[in-house]
């Protein structure tokens, strides 16, 4: 089976045709790194053009020109269904033996070509909510008690970062996040997995951190806020050999070569044209990562 990651990558400074030009050769260079570990990628777009999509359609227009097979084509019947293209973790989720589905009919519809069951479960579906790796998971505290995870996954819920008045008097923010996958990621190592944790999260919620490293025996490693707060910590982990991250975050970058080779590590500049809703999100947020299965009839 293979693995595929949705990569969206819409323009947020000063739109020209230019810039998005530029940016293709940038998604494809991407793309191409990738496909050279083993992996496939494709950019999620919508065959109607939203205005909240209409860089994002641009962009995918021009690399269907210059590269055919790398768009994958998806129905949008509202601005609601829109978002999800923008933001296709919070719309899918792969769970290994059935993909969870936001309510939204579109979704079922493209969901059902990775040849899995569908579960229809917007609190599974919406992955800034967890981070995993092989049979292990964390959760964030936000989400309900009562979500059907997999059986066969080792679970710990963490707190959501702004739980804490410790963390929020560093972290001023107008909109609250309950995702996890900005402050903590897991990175499957050959001897132990890694837990990485942004400096902040790590001093406001120590003694969960700690019990979740013993309970699922993972290694922590405090990641520097600076690089947190370059969204480092919203990584892409395609496998040990591909994981995609954001240009800058030397300490990130240095542990992961050092752990896994520098061979499979692939760093992308983030810029005023190859970014994500202003800085908000990262790399993981304008992704999605899927293993495919026999496709549904």
């Amino acid at each position: 089976m293979t693995r595929v990651v949705f990569v969206i990558a819409p323009q947020v400074g000063p739109y020209s045709t230019d810039a998005a030009s530029r940016t293709v050769k940038r998604v494809r260079s991407i793309f191409s790194a990738i496909e050279a570990r083993g992996h496939t990628a494709a950019m999620l777009a919508s065959e109607k053009r939203w205005p909240v999509l209409a860089q994002s359609a641009e962009l995918a227009r021009l690399l269907e020109q210059e590269a055919p097979g790398y768009v994958r084509r998806v129905e949008t019947a509202t601005e609601r269904d829109a978002y999800f293209v923008l933001w296709p973790k919070d719309g899918f989720c792969d769970w290994g033996a059935f993909v969870a589905v936001a309510d939204a009919p579109w979704l079922a519809a493209f969901a059902a070509t990775f040849g899995k069951p569908l579960c229809f479960d917007a609190a599974l579906s919406e992955g800034g909510m967890f981070v995993r790796t092989g049979d292990r998971a964390l959760i964030s505290s936000a989400l309900p008690n009562c979500i059907a995870l997999p059986p066969d996954l080792r679970v710990i819920r963490l707190p959501h970062p702004y739980s804490s008045d410790r963390y929020r008097r560093h972290q001023p923010e107008h909109h609250p996040l309950t995702h996890l996958d900005l402050d903590v990621a897991l990175v499957p190592c050959a001897k132990t997995p890694l837990l990485l944790v942004s400096e902040r999260y790590r001093n406001s919620y120590w003694e969960f951190i700690a019990e979740a490293a013993d309970y699922l025996g993972l290694e922590v490693v405090e990641i520097s806020q600076e690089e947190a707060n370059k969204r480092g910590l919203n990584l892409v982990v395609l496998s040990e050999r591909a994981v995609l991250l954001p240009a800058g975050c030397p300490q990130l970058s240095g542990l992961l070569a050092d752990r896994l080779g520098s061979e499979s590590i692939i760093e992308i500049q983030i810029d005023d044209v190859f970014n994500y809703n202003g800085g908000r999100g990262g790399l993981g947020c304008m992704s999605n990562v899927v293993r495919e299965g026999t496709p549904s009839t």
